[in-house]
């Protein structure tokens, strides 16, 4: 009785005894569902970034038409004219930049500043302006 006891135990625990290979499959299953996660993911971004792509009528400044047309011939005393803060705007490194939206959060940029070339801006402030790029300074 004892014996057939043990061999019925035994029986029972092969059954249920993981195989070797057991951690193998789960391991390609995990990488499995990584990948389909994946997949997944860059898919989903795909589709965001096409909602954000520009069209020929989306605008692409925020300059009016004068004040993009005067940009596109800018000469270092025609910057002159936006020297307040509410049209602030500056030369940097041949370069102009309209800082108005931005003149509170630029720590070597005040209102004096306004409508001058800046010969130094720190590299917070460098980092700040980039954006706000309107055009380089023609000789």
């Amino acid at each position: 009785m004892l014996e057939a006891k043990k061999n019925f135990m035994y029986t029972i625990y092969m059954k249920i005894k993981i195989s070797k290979s057991m951690p193998r499959k789960i391991l390609l299953v995990l990488m499995g569902l990584i990948l389909a996660g994946l997949i997944i993911a860059v898919s989903v971004l795909i589709l965001v970034d096409d909602k954000n792509d520009l069209t020929e009528d989306d605008p692409i400044t925020d300059l009016t038409e004068i004040q993009f047309e005067q940009a596109s011939s800018f000469s270092e005393p025609s910057i002159a004219q936006y020297n307040t803060p509410d049209n602030c705007w500056v030369i940097y490194q041949s370069s102009v930049y309209d800082v108005s939206k931005i003149l509170s959060d630029l720590a070597d940029i005040n209102e004096d500043s306004c409508g001058t070339n800046l010969e130094k801006l720190s590299a917070d402030s460098v980092v700040k302006i980039a954006p706000y790029i309107v055009t380089s300074v023609s000789n």
